[in-house]
């Protein structure tokens, strides 16, 4: 018997779990890539800091602080920038900190560190890693496959 163009034996396509699985993972992969190649093609110089901001707020009842910075730095050819960002930790009591910048886009600098440039793509790829994995248990255990359709052997 044919059902819409196929037979009863013939495997159908990925069904759309799959699908989404493949878009992201390419996603990400091209976030992964984009993340390296500004480590590659990046210089680091060292700045100061001329002004930091301590900003308190409240979320859900609890008091929490963010530092945000503002560092001046010069790039290769002399130009001079500045760049604000969140800062995590203790202001550097002297005021020097690492930034790192695209070399044909200097005037777009990044505090040096892991969270600045991996940490978002570390916190997303981990999620989704999570996610995927719960979503594989909870599938096996009713008895189907990845995209939702009965193993085989188990009908």
């Amino acid at each position: 018997m044919r059902v819409f163009g196929r037979s009863e034996t013939e495997r159908p396509g990925p069904g759309v779990p799959t699908v989404v699985t493949m878009v992201i993972t390419l996603y990400m992969l091209g976030w992964l890539a984009h993340c390296a190649a500004f480590e590659l093609n990046s210089a680091t110089v060292t700045g100061q800091i001329v002004d930091h901001e301590v900003l308190r707020h409240r979320r859900r009842g609890v008091q929490r602080e963010n530092t945000v910075v503002t560092v001046r730095y010069v790039d290769a050819e002399g130009h001079q920038h500045e760049v604000r960002e969140d800062f995590y930790g203790q202001v550097p009591p002297n005021g020097r900190i690492a930034v790192r910048y695209a070399k044909h886009r200097p005037q777009d600098g990044r505090l040096e560190g892991f969270w600045p440039v991996w940490g978002l793509w570390s916190f997303a790829a981990g999620t989704l890693l999570l996610f995927a994995g719960l979503m594989k248990v909870a599938l096996a255990k009713r008895g189907l496959d990845w995209d939702g359709r009965p193993k085989a052997g188990t009908q």
